[in-house]
């Protein structure tokens, strides 16, 4: 902002709004989840003196996502964060649902970027955010067939050849020939568009 004088003057700061932190479900008493996705665990006496009281330092997955190890009565659970959060802000998961992570970040647990929604919801989400892996054509972990040998597919139906026969010769089924043919798969290729 400028004054009078010419000189800027500093923005102020926003100053952060505290975490809200809640019980873990089924943990109660135990642990508590903050909505900005850390899980701390309360102080208690024990048998050997006093435990707990501190944020717990969740394990790394390979694909990005965060676990913690909670215990109670003597058992451990390796539970993922973003799931602990949406447990305790947004309800249990309704049926049929998943977690989302609605930014495409694996690691940002924060409740505001948390949802419950369908599978077909979440993958969409992947799309949207490039996440998804692309396993399209050859690269796609079942199939049998390269990407050549599907534009040869596409090169011979339209030339007239009959799928049995093309399927013979490639080793691949009548069907396989046909949705590549039909563009209901391999859609990658450049041959492949309608």
């Amino acid at each position: 902002m400028a004054t009078a004088r010419g000189k800027t003057e500093a923005k102020p700061k926003r100053a952060k709004k505290p975490a809200d932190w809640l019980p873990v479900a089924g943990y109660e008493g135990l642990y508590e989840v903050s909505s900005c996705g850390s899980i701390r665990s309360l102080p208690r006496k024990t048998r050997t003196g006093l435990l707990g009281g501190r944020t717990l330092k969740p394990q790394i997955q390979k694909n990005g996502y965060h676990r913690v190890t909670l215990s109670r009565d003597g058992k451990s659970a390796r539970l993922l964060v973003h799931r602990i959060v949406l447990c305790a802000f947004r309800g249990p998961c309704p049926a049929g649902q998943e977690a989302r992570h609605l930014n495409g970040n694996a690691a940002d647990n924060r409740v505001v970027n948390l949802a419950w929604g369908t599978r077909s919801e979440n993958a969409f989400d992947r799309v949207r955010h490039g996440t998804l892996p692309n396993n399209s054509g050859e690269r796609h972990p079942n199939t049998n067939l390269t990407d050549e040998q599907a534009l040869e597919i596409i090169s011979r139906r339209e030339a007239g050849e009959t799928a049995r026969s093309i399927a013979r010769a490639i080793g691949t089924s009548e069907q396989t020939v046909g949705r590549i043919a039909n563009r209901k798969g391999w859609l990658h290729l450049e041959g492949a568009r309608g």
